[in-house]
């Protein structure tokens, strides 16, 4: 995680690993929080990941195989819960017909983020690692935190490298920012760097 001012070049740190990332066979995803859209939850997230199954689907035929076969082990007949969050995911897997399970509050939000788990579980792998920055953090929208701490202590994900940015001159200690970091932080299963950049513009 990587914090400072705002110029600072947080972002042109993070996209260093870009290449290394490319060089091992693995996926660079990236996507940047919006002051004005915190209304509009998770939509930064689902964008990256769109953006992923439109990557994908123009690769070559065994990459796009691969995926396709990993996707469909680990989700089964919930692609199709997925395919209605993520529409592009159609152009890697068929979506299965199934019937709607309705339902509401914490019970959705558990359902979903335990989903987005398999799925990245599925996309993450040691022969494609997945390579996730997510920039301005201190805008994110509460439910996307929630679903960025479920992803990053998953213990069960060993190949996801998650990168994330934010103007720590905007995150105080009562900033929901503050204590997800407290939580992965204290989590086992997570080995959490803080980076706090100066002006690498100068």
């Amino acid at each position: 995680v990587v914090s400072g001012y705002s110029g600072a070049g947080k972002s042109a740190l993070v996209h260093q690993a870009r290449k290394p990332v490319s060089e091992l066979g693995g996926n660079f995803l990236c996507g940047k929080f919006d002051h004005f859209r915190q209304m509009e939850p998770l939509s930064v997230i689902i964008v990256a990941f769109t953006e992923f199954c439109n990557m994908i689907a123009t690769k070559d035929a065994e990459k796009l195989r691969r995926t396709r076969t990993a996707i469909q082990e680990k989700l089964g007949s919930e692609i199709a819960y997925l395919a209605n969050i993520i529409p592009s995911l159609c152009r890697i897997v068929p979506i299965p017909k199934t019937e709607t399970i309705k339902e509401s509050g914490i019970g959705a939000q558990n359902r979903f983020k335990y989903i987005f788990q398999l799925f990245v579980r599925a996309i993450a792998t040691s022969e494609q690692p997945l390579a996730l920055f997510l920039d301005d953090l201190q805008w994110a929208d509460p439910l996307s935190l929630d679903l960025i701490e479920s992803l990053v202590t998953d213990a069960e994900s060993k190949s996801l490298f998650f990168m994330g940015s934010y103007r720590d001159n905007e995150v105080n200690e009562t900033h929901p920012l503050t204590a997800m970091l407290h939580r992965i932080d204290s989590n086992n299963h997570v080995n959490l760097t803080k980076i706090n950049v100066g002006n690498l513009t100068r």
